[in-house]
């Protein structure tokens, strides 16, 4: 899993020059499993195996969209839910946004934990169609606004290819 992932993400630096990622849970937060930095000069990364407050990432709605509302207030920690910038993200806004990621196979978002990114991500479901893992593009915002439909479906072909080798 991991050598194909890590193709994956070596397939979206090539096509899009930004920085990509496999993300996933860990117990109650997520994590950057595996990294590939982006083909530019100003680097945007995130240190791998850090964990981070679920509902700070576009990769955490996809990661939850299988669980029942009670399950997600159930699995985060209600400090979670306070922001970088020390405002709450109301839990019905949390949960909408979970609900249409689910629907849509796809989240993205300008990021709160920095005020020049944009995160994409992508699921990549088992067998059974629940995500287990995220493929996700972090881009300074003007690029992901300009190549948004692009970076989309790169990393929605990525993520379905991925999910289609491991399920074989």
């Amino acid at each position: 899993f991991t050598r194909e992932a890590e193709a994956c993400l070596c397939e979206i630096v090539s096509q899009t020059r930004e920085t990509a990622q496999m993300c996933l849970l860990n117990g109650r937060k997520y994590t950057v499993a595996l990294m590939k930095e982006g083909e530019r000069h100003f680097r945007i990364s995130s240190d791998i195996g850090e964990n981070a407050p679920i509902p700070w990432t576009a990769s955490g709605r996809l990661l939850l969209s299988h669980l029942s509302d009670q399950q997600i207030i159930d699995l985060i920690d209600p400090d979670d839910f306070i922001l970088p910038g020390g405002e709450r993200l109301p839990l019905e806004t949390f949960l909408r946004e979970i609900r249409k990621a689910g629907e849509e196979g796809f989240f993205s978002f300008n990021s709160v934990a920095d005020t020049f990114t944009h995160c994409f991500a992508a699921p990549v479901n088992n067998e059974h169609g629940q995500c287990i893992a995220t493929l996700c593009i972090v881009a300074p915002r003007a690029d992901a606004k300009t190549h948004y439909d692009d970076y989309r479906r790169v990393l929605i072909d990525s993520a379905n290819g991925l999910a289609r080798r491991i399920n074989e």
